[in-house]
């Protein structure tokens, strides 16, 4: 998306990761694929290690740039964050009004807007406390 104006005016951007204003959602329809197919690559991840084949897997699922020197939960957390990339839609909070931005289909630019019934900014998709200290 990289930047849209509200209907507010304000302008939403999203250069910057993470964001108290953004999240994902998974569609219930979705879930069962998006949970089946980071299940599958964890274990081919898995099962890669165990036979010593740890940076071939590595290479074949992301190719050569890849760093081979991250722990293991590093690379879980890279298939974790690539097995929705297309299936889960973006959503944006207003910072001003407080309108929710969601992504009509994955990868679109194209978004639909909620209006809460509290008037202003909510704060609906900030992080538990302390989550942004952990990454």
């Amino acid at each position: 998306m990289s930047k849209f104006k509200c209907l507010c005016g304000e302008t939403i951007s999203d250069t910057h990761y993470p964001r108290p204003t953004a999240g994902v959602i998974v569609k219930q329809m979705d879930e069962e694929k998006f949970y089946d197919r980071v299940s599958a690559s964890i274990a081919e991840f898995m099962s890669a290690v165990a036979d010593g084949r740890r940076d071939q897997w590595i290479t074949s699922r992301f190719g050569d740039q890849y760093p081979k020197d991250l722990d293991d939960a590093s690379v879980v957390s890279d298939l974790l964050a690539a097995g929705g990339l297309d299936i889960r839609v973006l959503i944006d909070e207003c910072p001003s009004c407080g309108r929710l931005h969601v992504q009509k289909q994955p990868e679109s630019p194209r978004n639909v807007s909620y209006v809460p019934d509290a008037k202003g900014y909510q704060g609906v998709l900030r992080g538990s406390p302390g989550r942004a200290e952990e990454g």
